[in-house]
């Protein structure tokens, strides 16, 4: 019965701790190979169809993205020794009088978090999911 008790108490505090909250804002994902991991945010980001500012250096940053005809979203990266720490902003598509969309000002874009029906949230998960095996999530 105690073996129960606490293989309960287990199951549910790991569930609480490792678990998506509302308002998350930043993905923590570790590295599963350490070499070159610039090179492999990169490569992450590129395949969920950003294009990376070409800058090696301990951040990953992308130009903004289209998503839904609608928005823009831009993700980034901060890499700290072993883990790779995304975030990002998105808003409304704004057009240039050309005719060129560009991302809206800092005031009009709103950071990525976590809500049950986020799109912006499942393509930062995809990255993360690229990129390695031990996701946890923070503020």
């Amino acid at each position: 019965m105690k073996y129960l008790l606490f293989v309960a108490i287990l199951v549910i505090t790991t569930q609480l701790c490792f678990s998506q909250k509302i308002d998350d804002r930043k993905i923590i994902v570790t590295f599963s190979d350490t070499a070159n991991k610039w090179l492999q945010a990169k490569h992450a980001f590129i395949r969920e169809g950003f294009m990376v500012v070409d800058i090696p250096g301990d951040t990953a940053a992308t130009y903004p993205r289209t998503f839904v005809n609608v928005g823009l979203v831009m993700a980034n990266g901060i890499i700290s020794g072993n883990t790779i720490t995304l975030s990002g902003y998105y808003g409304f598509k704004q057009a240039n009088l050309s005719g060129i969309d560009i991302m809206p000002s800092e005031k009009e874009t709103i950071p990525i978090m976590y809500y049950k029906t986020s799109m912006t949230w499942k393509i930062l998960m995809n990255v993360a999911k690229r990129l390695g095996t031990t996701i946890s999530y923070g503020r």
